[in-house]
């Protein structure tokens, strides 16, 4: 009984506690709805005050912000006015300043023209003076000529007799001395030759019958040779038969097993492999296929876009080389003209000007001053230092003439015409073909270069064409591929080639060459011609 009431008790105590607990929960549900509600009320409170605040701190913000813009408008409108004073200053004195440059130009044209006329009066009198000097500088000349002309028939003559004395002793000492060599290279000749016989016959004796047994054995092996090629072409075509029977078979519906019998499949399943074999077979095929389409247009594309590039560099170089070779036509009949212009002095020593040579002039028909004697052997043993002192006599000598003292500007005076720099500095005749040679050698280096790698591409496409004819040759091909026209599968005659067949039967030569089976050779593919311009083959 006492357990039974103990068990009463805790059951009524679980149940109560279970009630309480629920109580409990229920009430906390109102206590925090019932304090959400209050929060909520003090919020709102909070926001409501909040809200004005912030009203009232944005209209004092917009009042500022609306200052702010109208102190910038004032400052504009100022800066504004400024600027328009400012450009009508500017033009102002961009007037001024031009009629300044005006009236500088028209000063520079005035003083241009006098010393235009100046330059034109002091090229008159210099032409007329050097048309005087020039024609007795003639007659000097032809009297220097003649004298030189006789020395020199002198000396030939005397120089003309010790040859021809020299000249006889030297052939009797040769005559002596070729006939006392060609005896004794005689007698060596004959023991040479004695020697060579007896060695010469003692070898025949010993080599005899070992070349008779190499002839044999050299002959033997060519007909092994020719029995080899023949029952190994054999066997190749065995071979190919055996995979094609095989492959028809497996077309047709046969298994071969490993008793060597036939049996048809009689379950849907290997069909349906086999069938899915060939669909991803097919499949691989003509992905293969596609993918080398694509690599071969991309590669002709960018041929093509590389020939373009060629032909017109090609063509801005002959401009280049056009606009190059009418400049030195120019420069050609420039030189033409200039040299009409030249005088009797520059013809003869294009490299010594007149006012600083160092060769004596003969004298005209005055003479100003008559050198003393010291001086005339002085100027002789300077003249014969040179190499030309012992043309000349002392008694024609005169002074050389001088340079007029006065100079334009700072520049040096000259009796023709000179060359200069880009920079304007004077240049000398030795450096004036300079830009010229360095061009020229550009020129002669880039096709000595372009020649080189001609003949260096050339080299490797013989070698390439060596190597894919070993290869070819020594693969077995069909007959039909032999009989078409094919540029990879070269057989010795010149009728089987054609330049324009460059890809055309890759794939048939690949297919024979693998013998896959079940594997069909994708349609052949040939490159559109490409047109090339006229102006690469002209050039």
């Amino acid at each position: 009984m006492k357990k039974k009431a103990i068990r009463d008790r805790r059951t009524a105590i679980k149940q109560a506690m279970v009630e309480e607990e629920k109580r409990s929960t229920n009430s906390m549900l109102q206590i925090h709805n019932q304090w959400r509600s209050i929060m909520r009320s003090a919020k709102l409170k909070e926001q409501r005050e909040d809200i004005d605040w912030l009203s009232k701190k944005h209209v004092h913000q917009v009042e500022v912000k609306d200052r702010v813009i109208g102190l910038y408008q004032m400052q504009m409108d100022e800066s504004e006015a400024q600027y328009h004073a400012a450009q009508i200053k500017h033009l102002t004195m961009l007037d001024i300043l031009i009629d300044l440059h005006h009236l500088g130009t028209m000063k520079m044209e005035e003083q241009f023209s006098e010393q235009l006329k100046s330059l034109e009066d002091s090229f008159v009198t210099e032409r007329k003076l050097m048309t005087t000097g020039t024609e007795k500088q003639k007659k000097e000349l032809k009297d220097i000529i003649a004298a030189m002309r006789e020395e020199a028939e002198e000396i030939i003559s005397e120089r003309k007799q010790y040859f021809e004395s020299s000249r006889e002793e030297l052939k009797s000492k040769n005559i002596v001395e070729y006939n006392m060599l060609k005896l004794s290279l005689e007698a060596g000749l004959e023991e040479l030759e004695r020697r060579i016989d007896h060695t010469h016959q003692s070898y025949l004796a010993t080599t005899e019958a070992n070349t008779v047994s190499f002839k044999n054995l050299v002959a033997k092996d060519e007909v092994v040779s020719r029995v080899i090629e023949q029952r190994m072409r054999n066997l190749i075509q065995l071979h190919e038969k055996l995979s094609y029977w095989r492959v028809r078979m497996i077309n047709q519906g046969f298994v071969l097993h490993k008793n060597s019998r036939l049996q048809t499949p009689n379950n849907n399943k290997e069909w349906d492999t086999t069938n899915k074999k060939v669909k991803d077979e097919k499949e691989y095929l003509l992905s293969h296929y596609i993918h080398l389409k694509r690599l071969l247009d991309r590669i002709q594309h960018h041929e093509h876009n590389y020939l373009k590039e060629v032909s017109k560099n090609v063509l801005e170089a002959k401009n280049i080389l056009l606009q190059k070779l009418t400049a030195v036509q120019r420069v050609q009949i420039m030189a033409r003209r200039v040299a009409r212009l030249e005088t009797e002095h520059e013809k003869i020593f294009p490299f010594d000007p007149l006012h600083c040579s160092a060769i004596p002039l003969v004298p005209g028909v005055v003479l100003e001053q008559e050198l003393d004697g010291d001086a005339l052997v002085k100027r002789a043993e300077r003249k014969n230092e040179l190499g030309v002192g012992f043309l000349l006599k002392p008694g024609l000598l005169e002074a050389e003439p001088k340079a007029p003292a006065a100079e334009i500007g700072n520049k040096r005076f000259h009796w023709a015409s000179w060359a200069v720099s880009d920079a304007g500095d004077e240049v000398e005749e030795i450096n004036c073909m300079i830009n010229f040679d360095k061009r020229f050698n550009k020129v002669k280096l880039d096709t000595l270069a372009i020649q080189m790698e001609r003949n260096r591409l050339s080299k490797e496409n013989t070698k390439l064409a060596n190597g894919l004819r070993n290869y070819l040759n020594s693969a077995t091909i069909p007959e039909h591929i032999k009989k078409q026209h094919n540029i990879l599968v070269f057989l010795g005659e010149e009728d089987n080639l054609k330049p324009k067949q460059t890809l055309c039967y890759l794939f048939q030569a690949v297919h024979k060459k693998l013998k896959s089976p079940r594997m069909k050779p994708p349609p052949v593919y040939r490159p559109p011609p490409v047109k090339t311009p006229t102006y690469v083959e002209e050039f």
